[in-house]
């Protein structure tokens, strides 16, 4: 990817005569800032075939418009509550639960009170307003007052200090406009290689289902075999310890939870004298058994004892691969995890006991050469997807922070001064 630097558009609309910077009170540049309400809901005839948009916060897209909300209300739920009825064109900030939160009425509509509703003069530009909010969201999340869930208040809104172009004293709304025109063609040249970026992603995914797909299925000319999984496999599971110690001792092993699985930190240790614990050593295959990644997989890279949410499995003869059992139930994932299906997640062990491995044979036996072969040949495609996928990524952070950047340079503090 070329330097994305160079898709910043050269001329800045700020850079020209007469334009000079103040900070400005948004209660100064608001006609109104008014909260929103919510019509009481024990009374159906302020929501039953209501007609008047009611918007709630997950109604603001993150970057644009609000065109249509998921409810409404009536006539009667706007004159029998605080619910205010907003113009097309008023921008919403979010003022607690998610704060900073910023979209436009592209609509007439009202807000609950989580949500206020910004009406600017003539003098100033909403959709100018829009991305200074935007850029200030963050900061406002951190400096907001109020309740547990650090809610910003009104007062506190109409007292932030945004940055305007002005023009013979008088705010310039030709150069708020154009600033906003800047922002906009600079970020949809972005956007434009971000999807790019993201549906190269997408084609990986699918390449990779692709490839563990067709490694399971034989050449012409091989001889393969569907073994039970359970026949060649046990699932053993991890054991609670009665004892947990907080500091490694002697003859003591580490505690593997599924902490040290994800980011290799060991907080606990067992007791090896401990009777009821699942011991698993350096090259053993583990699976979460319980949990919302229920069917997960991993390798033991130490000895330890495995926590009571996951199990090992057990390879019972020694002509199964351990990894090309790791990669086959790599493409049964979905099935593997039941948390979908059931209020406790775990792994579906009515999948697991009418499972059938696919094994290359050789003479009768499962050809164990053939299937190291496969598994290093996944492991290599694996590879080589993961570090392309890690050099998109990356590409997709930089724009993102491009992004970031641009409304930095525009809004920066020390242009009011």
């Amino acid at each position: 990817m070329s330097d994305v630097k160079n898709l910043i558009k050269a001329k800045k609309p700020w850079e020209v005569e007469g334009v000079e910077w103040k900070e400005v009170r948004l209660g100064e540049i608001a006609k109104e800032i008014k909260s929103g309400g919510t019509p009481s809901r024990k009374n159906k005839e302020y929501w039953e075939n209501g007609t008047i948009p009611w918007v709630k916060i997950k109604d603001i897209p993150e970057e644009g418009y609000v065109n249509d909300t998921e409810e409404k209300i009536t006539e009667k739920g706007l004159n029998n509550s605080s619910a205010k009825l907003l113009p097309k064109g008023t921008i919403l900030f979010t003022i607690f639960a998610t704060i900073g939160h910023v979209g436009i009425l592209n609509i007439e509509a009202t807000t609950n009170q989580a949500i206020a509703g910004i009406i600017p003069k003539k003098e100033y530009d909403n959709k100018y307003l829009y991305w200074v909010l935007l850029k200030f969201g963050q900061e406002l999340k951190e400096r907001g007052r109020g309740g547990a869930q650090n809610n910003v208040n009104l007062t506190f809104l109409k007292n932030l200090k945004i940055p305007i172009p002005f023009r013979n004293g008088k705010p310039d709304l030709e150069t708020q406009k154009k600033i906003v025109e800047y922002i906009e063609t600079n970020f949809e040249k972005i956007d434009r290689i971000l999807e790019k970026k993201k549906k190269e992603l997408e084609f990986l995914d699918e390449l990779w289902e692709s490839v563990l797909e067709h490694a399971f299925k034989p050449k012409e000319g091989e001889e393969w075999r569907e073994v039970r999984f359970l026949d060649k496999i046990d699932l053993l599971k991890g054991k609670k310890p009665k004892e947990v110690l907080k500091q490694k001792q002697k003859n003591a092993l580490p505690y593997l939870t599924l902490d040290y699985f994800r980011e290799k930190k060991i907080k606990e240790y067992i007791p090896i004298e401990e009777n009821k614990i699942l011991r698993v050593q350096k090259g053993d295959l583990v699976i979460i058994a319980d949990g919302s990644r229920s069917g997960e997989l991993f390798f033991c890279d130490i000895e330890g004892v495995l926590v009571s949410t996951m199990a090992k499995l057990e390879i019972k003869e020694h002509d199964l691969s351990k990894k090309y059992v790791f990669w086959f139930l790599n493409t049964y994932f979905e099935h593997l995890n039941k948390s979908k299906y059931t209020a406790t997640p775990h792994v579906n062990k009515n999948f697991l006991k009418n499972l059938k491995i696919p094994l290359p044979f050789h003479n009768n036996q499962p050809d164990l050469e053939k299937q190291k072969e496969i598994a290093q040949y996944l492991d290599n495609v694996y590879q080589k997807i993961k570090t392309l996928k890690e050099k998109i990524q990356n590409q997709i952070i930089q724009l993102e922070e491009l992004k970031e950047s641009i409304l930095d340079e525009v809004f920066r503090h020390d242009k009011a001064r």
